[in-house]
C-alpha cells in the first residue's frame, strides 16, 4: 500500500467541511490553504492556481477515482516531501522511489541472491524494480474479467510480474467463480489466492472442485516454470525499460 495510502481522508482528524478553513502549508516561501468552500467556487477554473487555496486537493477535473475524490484513502496533497515538493507531485513517484532502494537493499543483503518484491504503487519504469498485483478487487465476475485486462496492461507498461487477488479480496466467494478464477491465475505471472482478514476464507481446498481445477491448471503451471524463469531473468538482465 505504498502510494503512499492513508485510513482517513487527507490529515488524520482533520476533515474539509465547507465553509472551513482546515489545513496551512507552506511551498516554494507561499503560504497556501485548503478551503473547500473556495474550492467548489472555482470548480470551472483552470489549474493556473494549482498552488491556490485548495486547488490541488479538489482539481476541476474528473480521475474516475470511484472511491470520491483524491484525498479519499490518501495523505494530503499539499504534503511536503523533501526540499518542499509536494505529495501532489510525487504521489506514484514516491511508490516508485521505494521500490528501487529496496531491491537495491536486497541486492546487498541477500548477497547473490535476486530479489522479489510486490508493490502496489508502479510509475515508469517499476518493471525493472518490482512487480506489481492489481490492488484490492472483489469476487465477481467482472473483477475475473478485468484482471486479463488489467495484466494485458501492465505487460504493456513494461511490468512483467503481474497478478490479481484470485478469488477477489473482498466479497462472499462461489464456488463456481473460485475454481474459474484458480483456472485463469495459474497462467498469470504473479499467482495468489489472497483475502482481507474480515471475509470469508476462500483457499481452494474449501471446496473439491475448485481443488481440482486448481491441482490441474498448477501442474501445467509448474511444467512451464523453467521457460518463465528463463524469460524473467532475460527481462530484469536487460530490462525494457
Amino acid at each position: 500500500m505504498n502510494e503512499a495510502s492513508n485510513f482517513c481522508d487527507g490529515i488524520c482528524g482533520i476533515h474539509y467541511d465547507p465553509g472551513s478553513t482546515r489545513r496551512r502549508a507552506l511551498t516554494n516561501g507561499t503560504e497556501i490553504e485548503s478551503n473547500s468552500t473556495h474550492v467548489a467556487s472555482r470548480a470551472e477554473g483552470d489549474m493556473s492556481g494549482r498552488v491556490k487555496s485548495g486547488s490541488i486537493n479538489f482539481p476541476p477535473y474528473p480521475i474516475h477515482n470511484t472511491a470520491g475524490n483524491i484525498l479519499t484513502g490518501s495523505i494530503d496533497m499539499f504534503s511536503l516531501h523533501a526540499q518542499g515538493q509536494l505529495e501532489y507531485d510525487l504521489h506514484n513517484v514516491y511508490g516508485l522511489g521505494e521500490e528501487k532502494a529496496t531491491f537495491i537493499a536486497l541486492r546487498q543483503v541477500l548477497e547473490g541472491q535476486r530479489p522479489f518484491t510486490i508493490s502496489r504503487s508502479t510509475f515508469a519504469s517499476a518493471g525493472r524494480w518490482t512487480g506489481h498485483w492489481l490492488g484490492d478487487n472483489h469476487h465477481d465476475w467482472w473483477a475475473m474479467w478485468s484482471t486479463i485486462q488489467g495484466v494485458l496492461q501492465f505487460q504493456m507498461f513494461g511490468i512483467p510480474m503481474v497478478g490479481a487477488d484470485v478469488c477477489g479480496h473482498m466479497g462472499e466467494p462461489g464456488e463456481e467463480l473460485c475454481a474459474r478464477w484458480h483456472e485463469l491465475g495459474a497462467w498469470l505471472p504473479f499467482f495468489r489466492n489472497h483475502r482481507t482478514k474480515d471475509e470469508w476464507s476462500s483457499e481452494p481446498y474449501l471446496w473439491e472442485s475448485v481443488a481440482a481445477a486448481t491441482r490441474k491448471h498448477l501442474a501445467a503451471r509448474y511444467s512451464i516454470l523453467p521457460l518463465w524463469v528463463r524469460i524473467s531473468f532475460t527481462m530484469v538482465k536487460h530490462p525494457l525499460i
